[in-house]
């Protein structure tokens, strides 16, 4: 008050630990710093992971940063009412906790949301080495109705940049396989033996076609298992370029998770 100046806020906290509950310090080698967080995730998802439980011990490895942009992304729909919650109290926690990831400064519009673990499902399978890798990227998403008309390019290829790194350092996160049919699961073992490297993009698109018929699946219906076992969503570019882009042999390994 003397200062005429806006107090900090206390933030208490315990132990900072690995995720099977061994202490991090200096003398164990086993330092994970900011810095490191920062080049797989936002500056708003560390602020979540210091202010979103004090005085409770925080967990902090690298698989924590996928959770805390997903949580960032949850508080932001709650933030600007398209999530809602019926308890007033717990609204208003989550409100201000958004609020304080954005050091008391929140935008005035919705930021772009998208799942973390989206990206790195597709920047996993999507080579860094092709020319229009954002560009492929983008096209899902937008098929897939996963990204909005109206977004932030720059915060797009932010979030890209982000989930690429992770997958380049940290490997990919383990995709929860997807619950297949039996002629499904069939169809796929199929066209995975009939798939062969010589083949071209068109050469792949018609196998899809006549696997799928051949084992009674309507295509629309196979493409989409394709997709979804392959990118983790239902829409994607051409099938066949796809597959040729991503390698046969890494689309081959994929689907062999499904035998």
């Amino acid at each position: 008050e003397i200062l005429n100046f806006e107090p900090p806020v206390h933030a208490l906290y315990e132990l900072f630990v690995e995720k099977g509950g061994q202490r991090i310090s200096k003398s164990r080698g086993n330092v994970f710093t900011p810095q490191l967080w920062l080049e797989y995730g936002s500056p708003e998802s560390i602020r979540l992971l210091m202010l979103k439980r004090l005085n409770y011990t925080r967990v902090v490895t690298p698989s924590e940063i996928p959770k805390h942009m997903e949580e960032v992304d949850y508080l932001a729909s709650v933030y600007f009412g398209e999530k809602e919650i019926k308890n007033e109290r717990e609204r208003k926690h989550l409100r201000r906790l958004y609020e304080y990831v954005h050091l008391l400064n929140p935008p005035e519009e919705k930021p772009l949301t998208i799942s973390y673990y989206t990206l790195i499902d597709l920047c996993g399978v999507i080579p860094e080495n092709i020319e229009n890798r954002y560009d492929i990227i983008k096209s899902i998403l937008l098929r897939t109705k996963l990204l909005p008309k109206n977004f932030d390019e720059s915060e797009l290829k932010k979030r890209i940049e982000y989930a690429t790194k992770f997958v380049r350092d940290m490997g990919s996160e383990k995709k929860e396989k997807i619950e297949l049919k039996d002629v499904e699961r069939k169809t796929l073992r199929v066209f995975e033996e009939k798939l062969k490297e010589e083949m071209d993009s068109e050469e792949i698109q018609t196998l899809i076609f006549e696997t799928a018929k051949e084992n009674g699946i309507k295509p629309g219906d196979f493409f989409r298992v394709i997709y979804r076992v392959i990118l983790g969503v239902d829409q994607g570019p051409r099938a066949g370029s796809l597959i040729k882009l991503i390698g046969v042999k890494k689309v081959k390994e994929i689907i062999s998770e499904y035998r």
